[in-house]
């Protein structure tokens, strides 16, 4: 009797029969040899079969009725008799050495139930467009980080069967992010998830797209969230991660479903994230802006965007204060917007001037709060002095009241947050400078009270990355 093969392939497909010679020849042209290929054909129209007959017995195919991406890898699971498994999509391929280099890792220790890779994105004709290295910004893989950002590819993970079996495999519930559901479950059991800092695989992007369907990715989103929560053994600290979940998760997907165009949707689930979040409608719409402001083609639409904000606020019994102004919603958008324009010029240099009657009453907090999203998101640095010259104008206008004076030091503190994790060492020595000397009055005690605050929990969060869940 035969070996059985280390690692299993696993192919769900379902009307990308152009696309599949190109996934099953990176398959074949790997380096790592011991595996096996499992098509599962999920009802196809366009007879995928025509593409996998010239592999002959090399390819293991089998069809079922159209049932979901769920039941077609669960399907190639029943069947699989490999050690490993890799999950390909029948639209992606991977890298010749990707089997190699991480079956290797997985070899390396028993415990790893996940080794992952960064991927590339490519068009429908193949041609790369970007690199997704999300261990910048995700460099530990424990439970939190999954919870949090969520990095889950599966053409570019390498996955342990015998923990997947464990937990059951995919759940059919989901038409989206079931993938990610099965990650959430691996992890609670125990076992570890590495990184493999390369790309590995090819993410083809195309109409036809799953993800493309922002609405249905949205949708599942909460039920994933409410799936995960509802378990009864999940550690206390991961528990107390709830609020922050539902917060960053409905946030990206509204940022999807506004790219898309579907601005009833966004204003659905920006409410939605208010409610599970416990933050108030307003500071859920800054936070909205600030994800949006990492996309520079969305920012040609802030018009619709602070449409919808206004309406949520004005709808809003926490802020009838709000209400009780009676701002006209065109009043409001170029109010918001003018303070970001002046902060940019203020970047430069440049002279800027603002109209005090196009300003809502913007707390300070609210104003800090829109500088800082400026200030992380902003690609040019401003000066202490341009701050400082910054600060001083909206005081002089009346935005920001003499008592509030204090609150220009939380802005230098972001400015030194961000210096040091760009590793600009002397730029972040004189913005924490900047800071101390502006901090010989009482009231400066709230804003250094704050930091200090958040940089305890940073370190928190940094030690307890380290502790795998």
């Amino acid at each position: 009797m035969p070996d059985k093969p280390q690692v299993s392939i696993i192919i769900p497909v379902y009307n990308y029969a152009h696309y599949l010679k190109r996934t099953l020849d990176s398959v074949f042209g790997q380096i790592y040899r011991d595996y096996e290929v499992i098509v599962i054909d999920d009802g196809s129209d366009d007879d995928p079969f025509q593409a996998i007959e010239p592999y002959g017995e090399k390819v293991r195919y089998f069809r079922q009725e159209n049932q979901g991406v769920c039941a077609a890898r669960n399907a190639g699971l029943d069947i699989a008799e490999g050690e490993f498994i890799q999950f390909l999509d029948a639209d992606d391929y991977i890298v010749p050495d990707k089997l190699n280099a991480q079956v290797a890792m997985m070899k390396a220790s028993p415990t790893y139930g996940i080794v992952h890779s960064g991927w590339w994105l490519v068009d429908s004709d193949e041609i790369v467009y970007d690199c997704v290295t999300p261990w910048d910004y995700a460099p530990h893989l424990d439970l939190k980080t999954w919870l949090l950002w969520k990095p889950v590819f599966p053409s570019a993970m390498l996955l342990r069967k015998s923990v997947i079996e464990a937990v059951g495999g995919f759940d059919p519930a989901f038409t989206q992010a079931e993938d990610v559901d099965l990650v959430f479950r691996m992890m609670l059991t125990g076992c570890e998830a590495i990184w493999l800092k390369r790309p590995m695989a090819y993410y083809r992007q195309h109409p036809n797209n799953t993800i493309k369907d922002s609405l249905g990715q949205a949708d599942n989103t909460v039920l994933l969230i409410e799936k995960f929560f509802s378990q009864k053994d999940i550690p206390k600290r991961i528990r107390n991660l709830e609020s922050r979940v539902w917060h960053s998760s409905i946030l990206w997907n509204c940022a999807n479903l506004f790219e898309a165009g579907q601005l009833s949707e966004v204003k659905i689930f920006l409410r939605l994230a208010s409610e599970k979040s416990g933050k108030n409608i307003l500071d859920i719409c800054l936070d909205f802006y600030q994800q949006l402001s990492k996309y520079d083609s969305r920012l040609l639409e802030l018009e619709q965007l602070y449409k919808l904000v206004f309406e949520l606020i004005s709808n809003d019994e926490n802020f009838t204060a709000w209400k009780n102004l009676d701002i006209p919603r065109r009043d409001f958008v170029t109010a918001f917007n003018t303070l970001l324009r002046v902060y940019d010029l203020a970047t430069q240099t440049k002279a800027y001037e603002l109209d005090i009657g196009d300003f809502p009453q913007l707390s300070t907090r609210h104003i800090i709060k829109i500088l800082t999203m400026q200030i992380v998101g902003n690609s040019r640095w401003i000066s202490p002095a341009d701050l400082d010259r910054l600060w001083l104008y909206l005081r002089n206008i009346g935005l920001v009241p003499d008592e509030d004076r204090c609150e220009v030091i939380t802005l230098f503190l972001t400015l030194f947050s961000k210096s040091m994790f760009s590793r600009k060492w002397l730029q972040a020595v004189g913005y924490f400078a900047s800071a101390v000397s502006r901090s010989f009055h009482f009231k400066a005690f709230i804003p250094w009270y704050r930091f200090f605050l958040s940089a305890i929990d940073y370190a928190l969060e940094r030690f307890n990355g380290q502790r795998r869940i």
